[in-house]
């Protein structure tokens, strides 16, 4: 396998390409046709390969809370309590969401005059699409967008503000609590008000963490934490494989249905009597290359004497049959002549004819 993935990557580089796959063993889940000629069977793997200008990365946008502040300004000498310096901080009650225009955004590399070609695209998209290890390959690829800042992903990858502000949506929200998976561990957070958290593990250590506003949180393996709306958890990579469960079972036979007991003492001779059976059926029983001999040489080929006279009865009794029909049809046409000449006769005599 190392020969091959090397061997691939000379061919790859001879022709300006970038090869997808990345280890060795990559090459097990790729499409593999083979032509057999005699002996030898040629086997042909589809390895995908892509441009180097042409492989985009993926973004996706979290659309995370932005909270909006309400503040009473007090000149300081209207402070006069603790209570009025509490007075003074901000208090978030709603938030601001950026509605992009599309889910998802691939984008390529910088060219030399500075813009870059992406592509807006959809979870669709990405569905009509081959997934190789962690790329797809799509169709219809070929057109591409250069005008980053004038879309509102392009412009929030940029982080520009006079873009986001032109180009994207906004949707006002409650503010409330948001909770964002980035992988097995890490978790990104958003907490309306500053709180201290505890994560807690299996083994009994727990420390805390301080959540404001939005950040990023490790929660290490078998441990979880508990926020004002949301619990988490982090799963582990022990397996646990429980014993086998054997439990052993004492039954009454006198307390089952009487019928289900008829000729259970007789079920070992009738078994026996099945097995002689089967053993004659199998001694009386001839193999499929005799049987065949058997029928071509005894029914196919020969003929007995007994068969012939049969069939040579058979033939004249036909026959004699049918000279008697023809026999018969012909007696039958000349009476009628016969009788219709002699009415025209006594018609041209004048004789009246009888009635019918």
């Amino acid at each position: 396998m190392s020969l091959l993935h090397d061997s691939v990557h000379k061919t790859a580089l001879t022709q300006n390409l970038q090869v997808l796959p990345t280890r060795p063993q990559d090459y097990f889940q790729l499409d593999l046709s083979y032509i057999r000629s005699g002996k030898d069977v040629l086997m042909i793997l589809h390895v995908p390969c892509v441009a180097a200008n042409h492989l985009l990365s993926i973004y996706k946008y979290i659309p995370f809370p932005y909270p909006i502040t309400h503040g009473t300004t007090f000149a300081p000498n209207f402070i006069h309590s603790v209570s009025d310096a509490l007075s003074r901080q901000n208090d978030s009650t709603s938030s601001l969401f950026l509605i992009p225009e599309a889910e998802m955004i691939a984008i390529g590399r910088t060219s030399f005059l500075g813009s870059s070609q992406f592509k807006l695209i959809s979870n669709y998209d990405l569905a009509s699409c081959v997934k190789r290890n962690h790329i797809f390959l799509c169709e219809k690829h070929q057109v591409l967008q250069t005008n980053l800042p004038g879309t509102c992903l392009g412009t929030l990858y940029l982080q520009h503000e006079g873009g986001v502000i032109e180009n994207c949506k906004v949707k006002r929200k409650p503010i409330c609590e948001t909770v964002y998976q980035l992988n097995a561990n890490d978790h990104l957070i958003f907490s309306p008000k500053p709180f201290t958290a505890h994560i807690i593990c299996q083994n009994g250590s727990h420390y805390p963490v301080q959540l404001m506003n939005t950040q990023k949180i490790f929660i290490p393996d078998f441990c979880s934490i508990t926020l004002v709306n949301h619990t988490i958890s982090s799963d582990g990579n022990i397996r646990i494989s429980p014993p086998a469960l054997q439990m052993q079972m004492t039954l009454n036979l006198i307390l089952f249905p009487s019928e289900m007991m008829d000729n259970i003492t007789h079920a070992d001779d009738e078994f026996n009597r099945i097995h002689r059976h089967l053993q004659q059926i199998q001694n009386n029983t001839i193999t499929d290359e005799v049987f065949n001999s058997m029928l071509h040489k005894n029914m196919l080929s020969s003929s007995t004497t007994l068969s012939t006279v049969l069939w040579t009865i058979f033939g004249i009794s036909v026959s004699a049959l049918m000279l008697l029909g023809c026999w018969y049809c012909n007696t039958l046409h000349q009476s009628c002549s016969q009788r219709i000449c002699r009415c025209n006769k006594e018609a041209e005599a004048g004789t009246p004819l009888p009635p019918l």
